[in-house]
């Protein structure tokens, strides 16, 4: 198994060097066939940050981005389960990716809320505000 970064897997986005590209798919290609790429949450964080700032994408392109590279056979991804719960949450929402995954690792380790001092997150699902 190899691990990706997130440069990596942009390069599966943008196509605009094609001899990167074709690294790339030859890299993912030569990995073995079922999950032999190995990618971190917090690549995802990464990706849907460059997508959104680099690449001006909206919510829903991003998401189903990241959709696409959960579902995908090539990669072992932790968590991705609470990765696509954090992609539904992210798309249907006003969040970042980065506190939608926090949310839900943290709901999959057992805890019953995440607290956050900002008042826009903490409509999120999985968060509350901490009050003084």
């Amino acid at each position: 198994m190899i691990g990706l970064d997130a440069e990596i897997l942009l390069r599966l986005f943008d196509r605009s060097e094609p001899a990167l590209t074709g690294r790339v798919e030859a890299l993912v290609t030569i990995a073995a066939p079922e999950g032999g790429c190995f990618v971190h949450p917090l690549v995802l964080v990464e990706l849907a940050s460059r997508l959104e700032r680099s690449f001006k994408l909206k919510r829903p392109a991003i998401a189903e981005y990241l959709e696409r590279i959960l579902r995908a056979p090539e990669f072992t991804i932790p968590n991705a389960n609470e990765a696509l719960i954090a992609v539904e949450n992210f798309k249907s929402g006003e969040t970042a990716f980065s506190d939608c995954l926090l949310a839900a690792l943290n709901r999959a380790c057992g805890c019953d809320v995440t607290v956050t001092f900002d008042m826009c997150t903490a409509e999120s699902a999985g968060f509350t505000l901490l009050k003084g």
